[in-house]
């Protein structure tokens, strides 16, 4: 059985899904652009090289996955934070050094 989306939203649903769609794309690209990579610092921290935010990863997990991890969820959080400020600036007027989530240790 297959269910198609434009029968069961509105017009108004989906031009809000739309938008909403818009800004999370939007919200990725900037925080890809802004938080593009880590660099380790030690067997048990990683850094991001966007704003060098220090990522903790359990010394006894140190490994490329977790530390992968630890920065996806760094990522994802910039995000969540992008699209909540969203509700009053525009995402691409976001700026790295305005950033709430700078500074914050995001172990993942």
């Amino acid at each position: 059985m297959t269910i198609d989306i434009g029968l069961i939203l509105s017009q108004e649903d989906e031009a809000h899904f739309a938008a909403h769609t818009e800004a999370v794309t939007a919200a990725m690209q900037q925080v890809r652009k802004l938080h593009p990579a880590y660099s380790w610092v030690g067997t048990d921290e990683i850094r991001c090289r966007g704003c060098n935010a220090g990522l903790d990863i359990p010394s006894l997990a140190s490994t490329n996955a977790n530390a992968d991890k630890a920065f996806r969820a760094h990522q994802t959080a910039q995000i969540d934070a992008m699209l909540a400020a969203d509700t009053h600036h525009s995402i691409r007027n976001y700026s790295a050094s305005h950033d709430p989530m700078r500074g914050l240790n995001l172990a993942g």
